[in-house]
């Protein structure tokens, strides 16, 4: 999440990921990724389109 936050990126957990921690304080042992949400800071579509353009590299 740190690094996250110093790229910019307003993040945070949810599904699965969020769901183990808040009643178990800790990960789903076998849950094998982490769910996370970015909060995007555009105010349009078009301006969705290039903030998402920006976040995959070219080719992705």
């Amino acid at each position: 999440m740190k690094a996250l936050k110093d790229a910019g990126l307003k993040a945070f957990l949810n599904s699965g990921t969020l769901l183990g921690l808040v009643p178990d304080g800790k990960l789903i042992d076998h849950d094998n990724d982490i769910d996370l949400g970015i909060i995007k800071d555009a105010g349009d579509e078009d301006a969705v389109v290039a903030e998402l353009a920006g976040f995959y590299p070219r080719g992705s």
